[in-house]
């Protein structure tokens, strides 16, 4: 972010002052008007600015996204009127997965992890360099660690991600990582994500929106609790349930090269809607209906994502 009337970075207080007044105006003229703010680029700017680590060090060695929401918390308490309801950022997974080979693939698939996982040390820079004050900090651990801040600093602000992307849109991992995140998202109550930019509505990323929202027929709003007897297979396997009207549908992503088998059990019985979407080319897609019984035995394809709603 730099100045729009010259080249200077922007600092703190500068970046403080910007959203303050925005937030105000926007508020005075419409006031349900919701504020999200900083849209802070990334992992580096969540922690410092533009200016560096010598801004962070003239604010008492407080990182950026702390600071700011303890600001913003201030302003409220100061006129009486909350100016921000979302914190927002934008969020770019770090590894360099621009290979695209085998092991480029694998990593991507399994880089979501840092979307929630504590103990997964982010595969980039982020954990040989983290250059931040806060806790567990070679691992990212993006959306449990933002509430965190927010329940500190600024409790009732809602948390958004402005821009994100999977790294491959016309690769069948982008498709996966899709599809996998957007469950990660609904599980950790993410209030909202955008798309960066706008993916082919029939190639891999449209086809795992697809998935939870497409024709009509849509993943639950609500999360439910999963339980897998195997909890050691998040590098390669994703499962989300949700639940809406009485009705549970669930997600599968099998983010292996290899087909996966196993039980499905503990769920409602009878007809499920079904649909899928995956493969080697990752633009297959398919719909139908099943019966699941008591405990249903079920083969996942290579690289398949797959979607069912109790009917």
């Amino acid at each position: 972010v730099v100045k729009e009337n010259g080249p200077s970075p922007i600092n703190y207080d500068e970046e403080l002052k910007r959203v303050v007044d925005f937030a105000t105006a926007a508020k005075e003229a419409l006031p349900n008007v919701k504020v999200a703010a900083p849209s802070s680029c990334s992992w580096w700017f969540y922690w410092t600015s533009m200016v560096g680590w010598s801004d962070t060090t003239a604010h008492n060695n407080m990182d950026f996204l702390p600071w700011f929401l303890q600001q913003m918390k201030a302003k409220e308490t100061a006129t009486g009127k909350r100016l921000l309801d979302y914190l927002d950022i934008h969020y770019y997974f770090q590894p360099d997965t621009s290979a695209n080979d085998a092991a480029a693939k694998a990593l991507r698939l399994r880089m979501t992890r840092s979307l929630w996982d504590p103990g997964y040390v982010d595969e980039s820079w982020v954990s040989d360099n983290p250059q931040n004050h806060q806790p567990n900090n070679k691992a990212v651990w993006l959306l449990p660690r933002m509430k965190q801040l927010i329940d500190q600093y600024y409790p009732g602000t809602k948390l958004s991600i402005g821009e994100w992307a999977s790294t491959a849109d016309g690769d069948v991992t982008g498709g996966l990582v899709t599809a996998d995140a957007l469950g990660i998202f609904g599980r950790y109550g993410l209030d909202g994500a955008t798309y960066w930019a706008t993916p082919d509505e029939k190639g891999p990323v449209g086809l795992a929106y697809w998935l939870y929202r497409g024709y009509g027929t849509y993943f639950g709003s609500k999360s439910v609790q999963v339980n897998m007897a195997d909890s050691n297979i998040d590098n390669i396997f994703g499962f989300y349930a949700g639940v809406e009207n009485g009705k549970v549908s669930l997600v599968f992503i099998n983010k292996n090269t290899s087909p996966l088998a196993f039980y499905i059990s503990n769920v409602p019985t009878g007809n499920y809607f079904v649909r899928h979407f995956g493969g080697a080319s990752g633009n297959a897609k398919w719909q139908t209906t099943t019966n699941l019984k008591s405990n249903t035995y079920t083969v996942i394809p290579a690289y398949t994502a797959i979607f069912m709603k109790q009917a």
